[in-house]
């Protein structure tokens, strides 16, 4: 607080005082400490836990540190709970989250201290990374070839949906502690889904369980009402063997990604776009509810603009190709972010509009990048690769808070951060080669040799005509 006699000044000799001392060293206001405590305003929340201890002034970066706490937990979350699933399967690692995250939730709303916020938000955030991508894992590992992309987007609006659940529940519950109740509710809710979800048969095949992966095959065929030839079904547990072998012949680790130079540029290219997607869309997510006096309105329209690029994400991908489709809109990302610097605090409506726009782009990068990370990495390597890229990304989720937290010095300083660093992503994507109608890499031969050749003419094509000739060709 300024050192100024609030007892006898009005409040605009207070403002009066504030400005003239702007820019003027020798009658610049001194700040000291407040010492009479604080009085918080109960016209949005009744309780928050700023409120609850005070983290205000010299402590505000405390607050800050409540969310860092929970996307570093994510970042240990997601090797450890990898590691379940890849050793005890899908099903009982994701069950296992939820019980885990739903007890921690619980004990969040009864924290008795600060540190013990800390704590149980760490444990809580171990889990909630992991517990959407390995359903989504799932997803795609029990469904065929022709429907993932389709299973890929029904999972990405299921996480919108849920978002717009939590804003309703945060805008009718304003104390902390009670928002940390209710929103732990429905995890019990998932946990009476286990007699439900099956086990990954994928998982079932590399860990060579053929007697239970024969059984959920027969299940399947019996529920789409096809009836199997007594011939296959004799020869169905040899038939497995044999993709078994075929499939897990080869056995890989994250180190070799990095062993030869054209894997290691497109993964470290990759790990920067996923950095630079996460860091920017949760920064965006947390920028935009707390910028103005419209926390809830403002939530909710940053994820109603996450709704249209689910629709012609798709489209974009095989039109435009992959990397026309990942540059662009980060780059316009980086302009709407950019175009607010310079603008004072007063005109919300105009720097809210701008990043709700840049939110809709970074949105679409993010699902654009997901496909590229599926096609650009070998199948043998797949799945460390993708896991490898989740745990840089989390450092991004790390330092998103501090960054946002630098609109208290000056409103846009978070947007020009996030231009920044839309612009040398949307850079770093000429360097990848294109994927769209392209076979994907299976080896780790294949994932060195694919886009090796890239010349700059290349680099600086996005454009991939030469898929369009091809299909013409073949037609």
């Amino acid at each position: 607080m300024y050192d100024l006699d609030y007892a006898t000044l009005s409040r605009d000799d207070v403002l009066g005082e504030v400005n003239r001392s702007r820019g003027n060293e020798t009658s610049k206001l001194k700040t000291i400490p407040c010492t009479n405590g604080w009085v918080y305003s109960k016209s949005v929340y009744t309780s928050t836990v700023v409120t609850e201890w005070d983290l205000v002034c010299n402590r505000e970066v405390l607050a800050s540190v409540a969310f860092a706490a929970s996307t570093l937990g994510g970042l240990f979350g997601t090797l450890l709970w990898a590691f379940l699933a890849d050793r005890y399967g899908r099903k009982l690692a994701y069950f296992s989250m939820v019980g885990f995250q739903l007890a921690f939730g619980v004990a969040t709303a009864f924290a008795p201290n600060l540190i013990s916020f800390y704590i149980f938000r760490f444990a809580s955030g171990m889990c909630s990374e992991f517990c959407y991508t390995l359903v989504l894992l799932m997803a795609l590992e029990i469904t065929g070839t022709k429907t993932r992309a389709l299973m890929s987007v029904i999972c990405s609006v299921a996480y919108t949906a849920s978002v717009l659940v939590v804003i309703g529940l945060g805008y009718a519950v304003r104390t902390w502690n009670g928002f940390a109740l209710i929103s732990s509710a429905p995890l019990f809710v998932l946990a009476l889904l286990w007699p439900f979800l099956p086990e990954s048969p994928r998982w079932l095949l590399a860990q060579k369980r053929y007697t239970e992966l024969e059984e959920y095959l027969k299940k399947v065929a019996r529920i789409n009402g096809k009836n199997l030839d007594p011939k296959f079904e004799a020869d169905l547990p040899e038939i497995l063997r044999k993709i078994d072998e075929s499939e897990h012949a080869v056995k890989t680790s994250v180190a070799d990604l990095f062993r030869t130079p054209n894997l290691r540029k497109k993964t470290l290219i990759l790990s920067f776009i996923n950095f630079c997607n996460l860091g920017v869309f949760s920064g965006l997510n947390l920028f935009e509810p707390a910028f103005g006096n419209q926390p809830h309105y403002n939530a909710l329209l940053a994820n109603l603009v996450e709704l249209p690029p689910y629709v012609f994400a798709r489209f974009a991908c095989d039109r435009g190709g992959r990397r026309l489709s990942l540059f662009y809109p980060m780059l316009l990302c980086s302009i709407f972010c950019l175009a607010t610097s310079g603008m004072p605090a007063s005109q919300t409506t105009t720097i809210l509009g701008l990043s709700l726009t840049a939110k809709l782009c970074i949105t679409l990068t993010f699902l654009v990048a997901e496909v590229y990370e599926e096609e650009l990495f070998p199948t043998v390597i797949r799945g460390q690769g993708h896991s490898f890229t989740i745990v840089i990304s989390q450092i991004a989720g790390i330092m998103v808070p501090f960054v946002v937290m630098l609109g208290q010095h000056y409103a846009v300083l978070p947007l020009i951060v996030f231009g920044i660093l839309c612009i040398i992503a949307a850079a770093s994507v000429l360097f990848l080669p294109e994927t769209a109608g392209k076979e994907l890499p299976q080896t780790l031969q294949d994932g060195e040799s694919f886009g090796e050749d890239m010349t700059w003419k290349k680099i600086l094509t996005l454009v991939p005509t030469r898929r369009r000739k091809g299909r013409r060709a073949s037609q």
